[in-house]
């Protein structure tokens, strides 16, 4: 049960992770926010289709505990794969350090 609930921990910091992604895939690609819409959405039915799907392979193939450390290690293995993920930022170099001011634009618009 310990270990259980550290599992559940680990899912909750896992989730935590992740940030609005419709949000940043706009801004990741301004002059294409209309494709950058459309991954999202499709991401988004991808995973309201393959969840299930994962829970309907593994259920009587595993249990239901399984199926939890699965989603655990998933979500684990997600919340990994984000160290290693630097988009450019608006305004800051690929050190994180703020980029000096334009005349025509102020620091939050310029483009790294």
């Amino acid at each position: 049960m310990i270990a259980l609930g550290a599992a559940a921990v680990l899912l909750g910091m896992g989730v935590t992770a992740f940030v609005p992604m419709a949000a940043v895939f706009p801004a990741l690609a301004p002059e294409h926010r209309g494709a950058a819409i459309s991954a999202n959405n499709l991401a988004s039915g991808l995973t309201t289709f393959v969840g299930p799907g994962l829970v309907t392979l593994l259920l009587p193939h595993i249990g239901v505990a399984g199926v939890c450390w699965t989603y655990t290690a998933l979500y684990l293995l997600g919340s990994l794969i984000t160290v290693f993920i630097h988009p450019d930022q608006p305004g800051f170099d690929r050190n994180g350090r703020r980029l000096p001011e334009t005349a025509d634009r102020p620091v939050a618009e310029v483009d790294a």
